[in-house]
């Protein structure tokens, strides 16, 4: 083991830093996905929940490894030696971080891959079972530590876990863009939508898969130093702000809603006051929304209708109206609600 402190206590106590300023950015995504999206699927708010609660315990308990050596153990060698259990515990968050975010996007591709493919979904399962083995191993190696001059046995276990990190995130990201590309249709804005997601996924999959590699790559050049460690420090921020930018970035691509606005005042103005229809009870008549609905009313009762609307009115029949609403409206799947398809 290198004894240089610049390339030891120095390299993670850079990636310490990159770690703080990283977490900045996860509050901030965690504070959008709860102020846009209040009525988003109660399992997500627990997870999204959950992350931002394991990446700040994870932050403090990197933080507290930090202190130890910068601080409690400055000038003692044999202290510096030792390998201290806030370090061992901040593995086993790091590895509670990736596996969540790695089976939160394995539920998406099982829930579009059924639709196209019943066998696929569970051979990404039986991959992502693997994953789940190896960062147990991890934890439990890390844990039988007691020196850093022991790192040096357990080097088959830290190349396994980032490789295994590295390929599960290649191979959600590719799985998931297949998935979206079966499901184009006819509808060209709802392709352009897909698309979007599309480098989302990519976006955010490459940048995950980028971070394990890197640590991989370092730890095989640099196994004497703790190079490896510092960027490790920034896998667990990257995997939640990846995630999380993928739930804030729905709203982006659905694009604006002003039909649905349109649609409902329409229809409350066709039923009456005191008689509002919600979307809800919309979506229960028509869930795909692609029906053709007729609607009659009259004048006197509806003298503000809205002029984006037509009305022919016919002089024989006393003041009354026909409407003839005809809407079509596309659907994109994101995975985000366990009863089927989400309107964009």
């Amino acid at each position: 083991m290198n004894t240089n402190l610049g390339s030891t206590i120095g390299a993670a106590y850079l990636g310490s830093v990159g770690a703080c300023i990283l977490y900045g950015a996860t509050l901030m995504q965690g504070y959008t996905y709860f102020v846009n999206y209040p009525n988003d699927w109660l399992f997500q708010k627990i997870m999204v929940t959950f992350l931002l609660v394991m990446d700040t315990m994870h932050l403090i308990i990197t933080t507290v490894v930090i202190y130890h050596y910068c601080i409690n153990e400055f000038g003692n060698k044999l202290g510096l030696m030792s390998v201290v259990w806030s370090f061992k515990l901040q593995i086993v968050f790091n590895v509670i971080i990736v596996i969540t975010v790695q089976s939160l996007y394995l539920l998406r591709i099982w829930k579009l891959g059924r639709r196209f493919n019943k066998l696929w979904p569970y051979i990404a399962l039986l991959i992502q079972c693997g994953g789940y083995v190896v960062g147990i191993l991890l934890a439990v190696e890390t844990y039988k530590l007691r020196t850093w001059l022991e790192l040096d046995g357990m080097g088959w276990v830290v190349n396994a876990t980032f490789s295994t990190s590295t390929g599960i995130d290649i191979i959600l990201a590719a799985s998931m863009c297949y998935y979206l590309h079966r499901s184009k249709s006819s509808f060209i804005s709802t392709n352009h939508r897909i698309v979007s997601i599309m480098r989302y996924v990519l976006a955010t999959g490459s940048l995950t898969s980028a971070s394990s590699l890197c640590s991989l790559i370092t730890y095989v050049i640099m196994p004497n130093n703790f190079v490896f460690l510092g960027v490790s420090f920034l896998v667990t921020k990257l995997y939640t702000n990846s995630y999380l930018v993928m739930l804030n970035a729905r709203r982006s691509i659905r694009g604006d809603k002003d039909s649905t606005l349109t649609m409902k005042r329409l229809a409350n103005m066709i039923n009456g006051p005191g008689n509002e229809s919600s979307d809800a009870e919309v979506n229960t008549k028509d869930p795909l929304q692609i029906s053709s609905v007729s609607y009659r009313t009259r004048l006197e009762e509806s003298p503000d209708v809205d002029a984006k609307y037509v009305h022919q009115k016919n002089p024989s029949s006393n003041g009354v109206i026909d409407i003839k609403v005809s809407r079509t409206e596309e659907t994109v799947f994101d995975g985000t609600d366990t009863k089927g398809w989400n309107r964009v």
